[in-house]
């Protein structure tokens, strides 16, 4: 064989694995440094996919447009790089309030979703409180108190009847 194309070969392989690992690179993990346990993990933010254990074995089954699919570390590269995939862009509002506040949505946390005429709604049990429900809604998220029906004042009216029919069941009139 002559040295050019030797060399050509030789660029060809180099090449190829050079792609193989820039792929992996680029498949979207991150080393993440838990600074409460001190361990370093794998996020995916893409798969969104962690190697802690709390996502293998509590969060691996939801799929990808449930909030309870992220652990506090996807939640941390996600939301802390302003990253929330859009099949989670219901939920964008909350998961902004629970990354501030260092939370993640419990894995055995109860969403219900239902459908309205203006957009998807869902609500769960709020954290902090067991009184309060967050109902997202069209990337916002509003407090709403279910044994009183009463919501959080920065709920603007029209949003309130539209969430209030839809999680009701009362039909459009």
């Amino acid at each position: 064989m002559n040295t050019a194309l030797l060399l050509s070969l030789g660029l060809a392989v180099l090449c190829c694995f050079r792609k193989f690992k820039f792929k992996k690179i680029l498949s979207g993990a991150v080393k993440v440094f838990s600074s409460s346990s001190g361990k370093t993990y794998y996020v995916d933010p893409v798969q969104l996919s962690c190697s802690c254990s709390d996502w293998k074995k509590c969060r691996a089954g939801f799929s990808q447009d449930d909030p309870r699919r992220l652990c506090k570390h996807l939640i941390n590269s996600c939301v802390g790089q302003d990253k929330i995939p859009t099949s989670l862009s219901l939920y964008d509002e909350a998961l902004h309030r629970f990354y501030d506040n260092g939370w993640e949505i419990p894995a055995d946390e109860v969403i219900k979703k239902v459908d309205s005429p203006q957009g998807e709604i869902a609500y769960f049990k709020d954290c902090e409180d067991d009184v309060w429900y967050n109902v997202c809604f069209q990337g916002k998220r509003y407090g709403w108190l279910k044994e009183q029906n009463c919501w959080c004042e920065c709920t603007p009216e029209n949003v309130k009847d539209v969430l209030y029919r839809a999680i009701n069941g009362v039909p459009d009139d």
